[in-house]
């Protein structure tokens, strides 16, 4: 019987590899989907290329004809660099990119498995407990924002922190370096400080309850606190030095509307959104049951869990985040629990009808990626062809004004400008961009709402600023009253202004003075072709 018991508890290797060859394949699948290249990206490399020209990243704006703050704090700088070099200087491109992609999204994948395989998870576990990391994980994978080095950044944090909770010193020599790095990639690199403030709250309470006095504590926790000063101290290692600090402040506590992924998860239960709140429900019922089952003190880390699960709820751009610490750390909260021992069991007393249904879940995931094109960037051209808050590329435009050697300024919408500027700037500035409380003042993009709403005061507001063209999207309340407007003829309030493109993406109207000479053109229907980069 002890035989047939140890037999039992052994676990399959191929059952094993099986079962992790469907989760790689769902997750292949997944960010499969992801494959519209983001708008940010685009300011981004412009930044870095024109930093390239002028020997420094520049500190006062270059691309916008409108008012501006100063200084222009852009803290994604450094992705804007890692882009440019990896697909344009590499001359690697639109490839570049996605292998890029796929290989942080398995380096972060690899790091948060490894953390809880350290941590005493077990194998079958973390396989099964990846699936729901995955699901509301998925959305911080993009074709590629900075977000992604954050997540990768923060699980090997996550990792370090375990080292500190054995007792060891040396991961502080590799995390001032990465601190330093993170935070010139991302302003992300917040989270990370936050849950490193967390970490030296746990470990101080979990020393005073192992019943060390307060004059023991600097011996248990100095280091960190130490550790913490440096992080602070380095904090002007970045191109606008301690400048960075007063924008961080500012931008953390701004909202922003116009950007639908700062939502509150509640604000979700609705058409196919309604996923990730049941999803993260789910997670958090594990959570929940861990706490039941081993109680508060036998589970490290559970601060810095519970704290990503608030800015989740907070913000549902934020779900990414609290996935990596998910995993990281719950599986190893399960051990010696209930469910802990079913999984394993079921995993090995069902073993060949899962391993049948693991190899399945991999083979339909990578015909799935396949089918998606995964190793493919895309850049949709025509409204309607996408879901909100996908960008829209008005490459059709851009080639128009490119043939006609336009130089001037152009008003764009939000989600327009970067791709603009990367195209023809310094011969066009745009009126705005997706960098927001980075380059612009709050009133920018309110008034940008109330503009390509066709506000009562639209054109006072085009009259705001010397703009020689104005790009529309299809579809949105301006496009209608605009091309109204110069239909009509009022010699006491002439409207100067006149329909020069058009595709099934955007309008383009420009100054009748200024556009003199220039074809009208219409390409609806047709389309629209737009590569990277």
């Amino acid at each position: 019987m002890e035989r047939a018991k140890q037999t039992t508890d052994l676990p399959d290797r191929w059952a094993l590899w099986a079962t992790w060859a469907g989760v790689a394949g769902t997750f292949l699948a997944l960010l499969s989907q992801l494959r519209v290249v983001d708008l940010d990206m685009f300011h981004q490399m412009a930044l870095f290329r024109e930093a390239l020209t002028q020997g420094w990243v520049p500190r006062d704006d270059v691309f916008a004809y409108t008012p501006t703050v100063s200084p222009v704090v852009h803290h994604e700088w450094g992705t804007g660099a890692v882009l440019y070099l990896v697909t344009v200087a590499a001359g690697t491109g639109a490839a570049g990119l996605m292998i890029l992609k796929y290989l942080l999204a398995a380096a972060t994948a690899g790091t948060c498995v490894g953390c809880a395989r350290r941590r005493g998870a077990d194998p079958w576990l973390i396989a099964w407990l990846a699936v729901p990391a995955m699901v509301i994980g998925r959305i911080g994978f993009t074709t590629i924002r900075a977000q992604v080095f954050t997540l990768l950044l923060l699980a090997v944090l996550l990792w370090l922190l375990d080292e500190d909770r054995r007792g060891r010193r040396w991961w502080i020599a590799l995390w001032l370096p990465l601190f330093v790095l993170w935070l010139n990639l991302h302003a992300g690199f917040v989270v990370g400080f936050g849950l490193f403030g967390l970490h030296v709250v746990e470990q101080t309470l979990r020393a005073l309850g192992q019943g060390a006095t307060w004059r023991q504590l600097p011996r248990r926790v100095g280091h960190l606190a130490a550790t913490g000063a440096a992080m602070v101290a380095l904090l002007g290692v970045n191109p606008y030095g301690y400048k960075y600090v007063p924008y961080l402040l500012h931008a953390i506590g701004l909202e922003r509307p116009l950007v639908a992924e700062w939502r509150p998860l509640w604000q979700m239960f609705s058409g196919s959104e309604i996923l990730f709140p049941i999803v993260y429900a789910i997670t958090l019922a594990v959570v929940v049951y861990a706490v039941a089952c081993r109680g508060v003190r036998k589970l490290p880390g559970l601060l810095l869990v519970l704290a990503a699960a608030y800015l989740a709820a907070r913000h549902f751009r934020h779900l990414s985040l609290y996935a990596v610490v998910w995993i990281c750390y719950v599986p190893a909260y399960l051990e010696e629990t209930g469910l802990e021992r079913a999984v394993r069991q079921t995993a090995i007393r069902r073993k060949k009808p899962l391993t049948a249904f693991w190899l399945v879940v991999a083979v339909l995931g990578v015909i799935g990626a396949g089918a998606n094109r995964f190793w493919q960037p895309r850049m949709p051209t025509a409204q309607g062809e996408e879901q909100p808050g996908v960008p829209v590329y008005p490459a059709g435009v851009v080639a128009y004004l490119a043939e006609r050697g336009f130089s001037g300024n152009l008003m764009v919408p939000f989600d327009a400008g970067s791709f603009v500027s990367w195209k023809l700037f310094p011969k066009v500035k745009v009126s705005l961009d997706s960098r927001y409380e980075a380059a612009y003042p709050p009133e920018a993009a309110d008034c940008s709402v109330r503009f390509y709403g066709a506000a009562p005061d639209w054109k006072a507001i085009l009259r705001r600023d010397p703009t020689d063209a104005v790009l529309v999207a299809r579809g949105c309340p301006l496009d209608a009253a605009f091309e109204a407007a110069c239909g009509q003829a009022d010699p006491d309030a002439p409207f100067d202004w006149r329909l020069v493109y058009r595709d099934d993406g955007f309008s383009l109207f420009a100054r009748s003075d200024f556009a003199a000479g220039w074809p009208r053109v219409d390409r609806r229907g047709k389309p629209i072709p737009a590569g990277f980069p």
